[in-house]
């Protein structure tokens, strides 16, 4: 499929390793002839399903998507092949999205942000690097040390564990003492700190939808994220104490520059960004985020999904009923067994049922693995064990219905041994009564 087609059908994003066996089982399973299959994406999807005391108890689905091409017309089949279900619409529509923000995220549209620099600042000059530090750290550590990855603490528990590191005094814990600079300089990164806790949040929501997890809600929530991380961005970079730190850190940053180049001619040096212009630099990054967290061609994506589905419902059912049609025709010419037992007692020639009911077997056999193919959501395996069975029922009918036709007599060796039974009986009978008789 030509790259210019993927925004119109699904943002395309192979992944070789993800879904390993049980999703390569599905692979042929949605096409229609002509067709070729890829999987593009899956992850984990937890899906609120709360119960007795567990409020918090998800439904874990491993949404798989299966895009079939011939030529340049695609449809995309989402399957949870975890259990084996298709999910509702209002699942599809923000697994589609989650696709979409997963392929902006490998593609660079979207990207995590981090407040790291090796520059000078001012407020660290006069008594904060630390404290400062122990934020800046908390921030990388939270989403670098993989406390919000796959499987572990959600991206929902960040702000959390952000407010209770606020609450044991490593977040925002300064000394109020230090000169009229250093109530600025407080006041600076307090406001820096709410800006380092919404970029936080952000970034937890995009590193598990970049490495496959998510839950239901998460795009609302990433959006919600991103509004609470632009609001705190522009009035961070509006702040007058901001802009005059910015700025002095700034300077600083060039006699830094200056001295480095001076001290070090041979090697290449640039002028560090202060945090004051990560701020802007993020904040422009994120302004045009909006764009890559909803995919245009939901609507077309899901109606084709669900044509697709239904499309390979009628074709399995026609299938199914014309098997069963030309299975209930065979089953009504199927001598019986009962019939075959006193047919080839007492009359010649025997029936001779081997190869049909051969083949009559291996009919039921395709019958009962294509209903349970089925019901496992296999259409294309299910309609090929129904097209598989062709010659075995052709061959089943030819071997009925020519021993249905065999004109059979009845065995003269019953005859004679009818005969001889009622002569001995007579024999035995007559001696019987001659022996009371002479009794008497």
């Amino acid at each position: 499929m030509k790259i210019k087609l993927m925004s119109f059908i699904i943002a395309i994003l192979v992944l070789g390793t993800v879904g390993a066996t049980i999703s390569e089982d599905y692979l042929n399973e949605f096409n229609v002839k002509g067709e070729s299959c890829q999987i593009i994406d899956a992850f984990v999807y937890d899906i609120s399903d709360p119960w007795l005391f567990d409020s918090d108890h998800k439904f874990t689905t491993l949404p798989v998507i299966y895009t079939c091409c011939i030529e340049e017309s695609c449809t995309s089949v989402i399957f949870d092949v975890e259990n084996k279900i298709f999910l509702t619409n209002n699942y599809l529509e923000e697994i589609i999205d989650l696709n979409y923000i997963r392929y902006n995220l490998h593609n660079g549209n979207l990207s995590e942000n981090y407040f790291q620099t090796n520059g000078l600042d001012l407020c660290d000059t006069i008594g904060f690097k630390e404290a400062k530090q122990q934020s800046l750290n908390l921030a990388s550590e939270v989403v670098e040390s993989g406390a919000v990855a796959v499987g572990t603490e959600k991206a929902y528990q960040v702000s959390k564990t952000i407010k209770a590191a606020r609450d044991v005094g490593v977040i925002g814990k300064f000394n109020p003492t230090i000169l009229i600079a250093g109530v600025a300089c407080g006041y600076d990164d307090k406001q820096l700190d709410s800006v380092l806790e919404n970029v936080v949040i952000l970034n937890a929501y995009l590193k598990n939808i970049n490495e496959g997890y998510s839950q239901e809600g998460y795009v609302s929530n990433l959006i919600n994220s991103l509004s609470n991380s632009k609001y705190y961005l522009e009035q961070y970079v509006k702040s007058p104490t901001a802009i005059a730190r910015g700025g002095l850190s700034w300077i600083m940053n060039i006699f830094k520059f200056l001295f480095d180049t001076a001290s070090s001619p041979q090697e290449i040096h640039e002028i560090e960004k202060t945090k004051y212009q990560i701020a802007q630099d993020t904040l422009r990054e994120i302004s045009n985020y909006n764009f890559y967290l909803s995919n245009p061609n939901k609507e077309e994506i899901i109606q084709k999904h669900n044509s697709r589905v239904s499309l390979k419902n009628s074709q399995f059912e026609k299938a199914y009923n014309e098997f069963r049609i030309n299975y209930n025709e065979l089953i009504a010419i199927r001598p019986s067994g009962i019939n075959v037992l006193f047919t080839n007692l007492f009359y010649s020639p025997n029936f001779n049922l081997s190869e049909g009911e051969s083949c009559f077997s291996k009919i039921t056999l395709d019958k009962k693995a294509s209903e349970k193919y089925y019901k496992e959501y296999k259409f294309n395996s299910a309609i090929n064990a129904l097209n598989s069975s062709e010659d075995y029922f052709n061959c089943s009918k030819e071997v009925f219905m020519r021993e249905s036709n065999i004109e059979r007599k009845f065995d003269t060796f019953w005859i004679w041994l009818i005969l001889v039974c009622l002569a001995i009986t007579a024999i035995i009978k007559f001696d019987l009564i001659e022996k009371i008789k002479d009794a008497f």
